[in-house]
């Protein structure tokens, strides 16, 4: 394998570690990936806002 696709590999790996969490697996390719003379920009990573909508209970009318 060249250089290129083991790199190519690596970085697949790397984007499913980071959709996984899993942190610590992701440092190690960033290892592998430098130690291959890959050097990656840095991209800033967008963590996206859930919104939630929650219905208001409804007024229940008062006894007489």
């Amino acid at each position: 394998m060249t250089d290129h696709k083991i790199i190519s590999a690596l970085l697949a790996e790397r984007s499913r570690c980071l959709t996984d969490g899993l942190s610590e697996r992701v440092a190690e390719l960033d290892v592998r990936l430098r130690v291959l003379g890959y050097h990656q920009t840095e991209t800033a990573t967008i963590e996206p806002q859930v919104e939630t909508a929650t219905r208001k209970k409804p007024l229940r009318r008062k006894r007489d």
